[in-house]
C-alpha cells in the first residue's frame, strides 16, 4: 500500500536513518504506478515527506522532466512554486539550473524561478552561458528566449547582460 510505504519512509527520514531506497521506491510509486491509483498518487506528492526540501526535490526534480501530458505534472511544478518563495531553497534550485543538463528540467525550472527573482534567475542563467561553448546549451537558450521574449542566440545573450544588467529586465 502506498500510503503506507510513504508513512514508513517518513518516520525512517524523522528518525534520521533514511533508507537508500527512498527515492528509487517513490520514483516508481510515482511514474510507473502513478495511473495506477491517481488519488494516492496525489496523496504522495503532497505528503510532508515529499515536501521536506532535503527528501523532496531530488524527486521532484526528476518528475518535473516526465512527459507533458504526465496527469501529475501540474503538482510538481505547484510544489517548486511553493519552494521558490524561501530563498534559501530558491538558491538551491537556481544551482539546480545552474548545472542541469535535462532540456525538460530546464524549460519548466527557468519560469518557476524567474517568476519569484527573475534577475537573479537570469544572471545564473547567463552566467552558465558565459562559461560554457557556444550552442553547448540550446535548451538554456530557448527557455531564456520564451521568458524574456528576445529571440537571441548564446552569445547574444551574454552580450546583453553585459550591455543591460543594470536595467529592468522585465
Amino acid at each position: 500500500d502506498w500510503v503506507r510505504a510513504l508513512t514508513l519512509l517518513g518516520s525512517r527520514i524523522e528518525a534520521g536513518d533514511p533508507p537508500p531506497w527512498i527515492g528509487t521506491l517513490l520514483l516508481e510509486l510515482l511514474t510507473e504506478h502513478s495511473q495506477q491509483n491517481p488519488d494516492r498518487t496525489r496523496t504522495i506528492l503532497q505528503d510532508r515527506l515529499v515536501r521536506a526540501s532535503s527528501s523532496g526535490i531530488p524527486i521532484l526534480l526528476v518528475l518535473l522532466r516526465q512527459d507533458a501530458n504526465w496527469p501529475f505534472l501540474s503538482e510538481v511544478e505547484r510544489n517548486f512554486r511553493v519552494w521558490s518563495a524561501d530563498a534559501e531553497i530558491r538558491e538551491r534550485l537556481l544551482t539546480e539550473l545552474s548545472v542541469g543538463k535535462d532540456a525538460l528540467l530546464i524549460t519548466r525550472l527557468l519560469p518557476i524561478l524567474a517568476a519569484r527573482d527573475p534577475r537573479r534567475t537570469v544572471e545564473v542563467t547567463i552566467g552558465r552561458l558565459a562559461t560554457e561553448p557556444e550552442g553547448s546549451s540550446a535548451a538554456l537558450v530557448k527557455a531564456l528566449s520564451s521568458f524574456l521574449e528576445l529571440d537571441l542566440e548564446h552569445s547574444e545573450w551574454v552580450q546583453w547582460w553585459d550591455d543591460n544588467r543594470d536595467q529592468p529586465i522585465i
